[in-house]
């Protein structure tokens, strides 16, 4: 079994389409996608505004790295948890400020999941390492 200091270490693939390092910060951001004739922001990336239906006008917009938790669920039952999760595992809906709504693994602190509230801000680092 692996120990803490090589789970920090691990490498992660990620598709560079979905995550990117932006400039500015330098800092990993999930990257979607946003309309230069309306506003509306996409994730994942889309080649057509589904809010005006322009073609063209959308570019990569990287989102934010926190969010609100929306909605959230436990997986207690061990033959419904995927490989190489151990269970329980709580996983949620996080909304981010650009009105995107992403699926996250929440963080396991070994506490009960009552804990989890629609008021917690979660970053999405940890989504990014899951």
């Amino acid at each position: 079994m692996p120990n803490e200091m090589e789970e920090k270490n691990k490498r992660i693939s990620f598709n560079p389409a979905i995550l990117g390092l932006k400039a500015d910060d330098g800092q990993p951001h999930l990257l979607g996608s946003r309309c230069s004739a309306c506003g509306k922001v996409f994730f994942p990336q889309q080649a057509l505004c589904t809010e005006c239906f322009r073609e063209g006008t959308l570019s990569e917009y990287p989102l934010s790295n926190r969010g609100k938790l929306y909605s959230f669920t436990v997986v207690e039952r061990e033959s419904l948890a995927p490989k190489g999760f151990q269970v329980p595992y709580a996983y949620g809906y996080v909304n981010l400020p650009e009105k995107v709504r992403v699926l996250k693994v929440l963080p396991n602190n070994s506490q009960p999941h009552h804990h989890y509230d629609r008021l917690y801000s979660y970053s999405l680092l940890a989504f990014l390492r899951t």
